[in-house]
């Protein structure tokens, strides 16, 4: 296989997979404090604290480069205004609420089974995510042809 840009023909390459993972990292630490305070009216105090914190950090390069996500937002949207019309059922609400809502809920499904890819689509994008590599060179994102 040739792994050089077929645009500029520099070797200068890298999976696109590997890239992404490149430009991450994961962070976190502690910070701990003392202190000491001195009032004129209650006399003397010490006192400490201790905090952690944790996160990611992203290049705006691996950002750039991110795999496929599978799309589940309209699914959730659903599910929610579903059970939202259900409560409302509990609770005594107007018919016209309990419709709107399971209505509303039933759309978001119907959308998500429309627009969203399936597992199968999904699995194959990232198939071909995995294949991809990019030039480190001129930023072209290509898959290596067979010699």
């Amino acid at each position: 296989m040739n792994y050089d840009c077929p645009d500029c023909k520099s070797q200068n390459t890298q999976k696109v997979e590997i890239a992404y993972q490149t430009g991450k990292s994961d962070f976190s630490g502690t910070q701990k404090g003392k202190s000491l305070e001195l009032s004129m009216g209650d006399g003397l105090g010490v006192s400490g604290s201790k905090g952690s914190f944790s996160g990611t950090q992203q290049s705006l390069f691996s950002k750039s480069i991110e795999p496929p996500q599978p799309k589940t937002g309209l699914l959730t949207a659903s599910i929610i205004f579903i059970i939202f019309g259900v409560i409302l059922i509990l609770i005594g609400s107007s018919t016209t609420a309990i419709n709107l809502a399971i209505g509303i809920g039933v759309l978001f499904y119907l959308l998500h089974k429309i627009f969203n890819p399936s597992k199968e689509e999904y699995n194959k994008e990232m198939e071909l995510y995995k294949k991809k590599f990019i030039c480190l060179r001129c930023g072209n994102i290509f898959i290596p042809k067979e010699d």
